[in-house]
């Protein structure tokens, strides 16, 4: 069951996390779920080509720049992660770490 993109979800920081935040949805049938994928600063930096994405600014532009390729890569950890996919803070939710395909 792949994600697919959230249009009202806006990308936000992330403290815990270390990095981007946003939203995206799982259509289950006749139930939409609502899912948070973040990204870590060192997965943006990584594909980015960067040495270290230092603060959220930057972060963003680079989220920004990569979203598509951030949204496919996320629907396919979803896929495989499948029903073992953890909440955190009460939220299902996807993380995007250096050695992900993104």
């Amino acid at each position: 069951m792949p994600l697919v993109g959230d249009p009202v979800s806006q990308p936000f920081l992330h403290v815990g996390l270390h990095g981007v935040g946003f939203g995206m949805i799982a259509n289950g049938g006749e139930s939409l779920k609502r899912v948070r994928i973040v990204v870590t600063f060192q997965a943006l930096a990584e594909i980015g080509h960067t040495d270290e994405i230092i603060g959220f600014p930057v972060a963003l532009a680079c989220f920004d720049g990569f979203r598509n390729r951030i949204e496919v890569a996320a629907s396919q950890k979803f896929d495989r992660i499948g029903p073992a996919l953890q909440e955190f803070e009460g939220v299902p939710t996807v993380l995007l770490m250096t050695g992900d395909p993104i």
